[in-house]
């Protein structure tokens, strides 16, 4: 583990530092499967505002990662081509009450978008915008119309998700989202000009990878 991790994981209580471990875990899987072998000298440090940053010899890899927890649930997201992306994982709960304070300018809730979906989709495209919005109610969430792929459902089934972030110099101004429902919980990936993810169910862990990018 790199001196900056170690010295990070040492500042954690007990609890976060099962967090931390099962993240790092989970990214290194994630971009083994991208990469094939890991290259020596990789570590995950933190970056700007908490976000997980991979380097290889001290230096920024040029590979694009992001981390979600909750509960015993782990999360990751990888692209190899180094564009943006973000992930966050969330309880199914339709009447999801956090949601209030974060809804905008053209937010709904309805049969096609519920309250869990929009949130994930609002707190992953916060990640994959780097933070450039200090608040959630700047991204607005729109189903991809049926026939097409549906945010709706129940199961494993996934659905699609376009995201607009209000306009500002150098944020993206659409991000293609992916929506996944695994047992209790929740998962949206977003990122600009994101492929299908390909989920993958191990344990309490889910590990994503956009497929070929």
């Amino acid at each position: 583990m790199d001196p900056r991790e170690v010295a990070l994981r040492g500042l954690l209580p007990a609890w976060r530092r099962r967090d931390f471990d099962g993240g790092r875990a989970v990214v290194r899987a994630a971009l083994e499967r991208v990469l094939g072998v890991l290259p020596e000298g990789f570590a995950l440090v933190r970056g700007e505002g908490g976000a997980p940053v991979p380097v290889v010899g001290g230096r920024r890899a040029p590979w694009a990662v992001s981390l979600s927890h909750r509960g015993e649930v782990t999360v990751a997201a990888v692209r190899r081509c180094g564009c943006p992306v973000g992930v966050d994982v969330e309880v199914a709960d339709p009447g999801n009450e956090v949601l209030r304070g974060v809804l905008g300018r053209g937010d709904r809730v309805d049969e096609g978008l519920d309250a869990t979906l929009l949130l994930a989709a609002k707190e992953a495209a916060y990640k994959a915008c780097a933070g450039a919005w200090a608040g959630l109610c700047a991204y607005r969430v729109t189903p991809v119309a049926a026939g097409s792929g549906s945010a709706s459902g129940s199961g494993s089934g996934s659905g699609e998700l376009r995201i607009r972030p209000d306009r500002r110099a150098g944020v993206p101004r659409l991000l293609q989202a992916w929506t996944y429902r695994a047992g209790d919980f929740v998962v949206v990936v977003t990122g600009p000009g994101l492929a299908r993810p390909e989920l993958v169910a191990c344990g309490r862990e889910l590990l994503l990878r956009p497929a070929g990018r």
